[in-house]
């Protein structure tokens, strides 16, 4: 997450995987990362989200105000 082209540093990440022995063609995941003790602490990779908007949807509007209409129409 933080290469560089012009900085050279050594990696080294030992990585658990997982598989569930009574699943013969299951597939293997991540499980968890091992960090040794004399490893130094890195950097927690800092993440994005996106927010969804608060504006109201306009298709969700019209189908009420089509419902109301209807029911105002039946009485």
């Amino acid at each position: 997450m933080y290469g560089s082209e012009s900085l050279v540093k050594d990696c080294l990440e030992y990585v658990v995987f997982e598989k569930h022995l009574a699943d013969e063609y299951g597939s293997w995941r991540i499980h968890s990362k091992i960090i040794p003790d004399w490893m130094p602490k890195s950097e927690s990779v800092l993440t994005t989200k996106r927010i969804p908007s608060q504006e109201p949807d306009t298709e969700d509007t019209n189908v009420d105000e089509k419902e109301e209409a209807a029911a105002s129409a039946t009485s």
